[in-house]
């Protein structure tokens, strides 16, 4: 019976998963996030220049499914979570003119 700790083999894989785990501990999950989504955000553009009747297509494929519920929970989670400012500066609004009435 062998005495010694087998090590991991050390693979392409093991490699990038230990710096991708390494990078979320010292920097957190959304900028790891952030760049992920530059990333697909770069295939999407990429895939849409070098190929726009197919993009297209696809995303009428996609998002034209049930009256384009897709698209209208996006826009919405986009005003809700996109625009904070939008938000903050209306309360102001809100609480100037109350405070002014009262």
């Amino acid at each position: 019976m062998p005495t010694y700790i087998e090590m991991e083999k050390r693979t392409p894989y093991t490699i990038l998963r230990t710096k991708y785990l390494d990078h979320i501990e010292k920097h957190g999950i959304l900028p790891t996030l952030r760049h992920a989504g530059t990333g697909l955000a770069a295939v999407i553009v990429g895939f849409w220049w070098s190929y726009p009747d197919s993009a297209i297509n696809i995303f009428w494929a996609i998002f034209g499914i049930g009256n384009f519920l897709i698209l209208k929970v996006i826009m919405v989670a986009f005003l809700f979570f996109g625009f904070p400012a939008i938000f903050d500066s209306i309360m102001d609004e809100v609480s100037e003119r109350i405070e002014k009435t009262d």
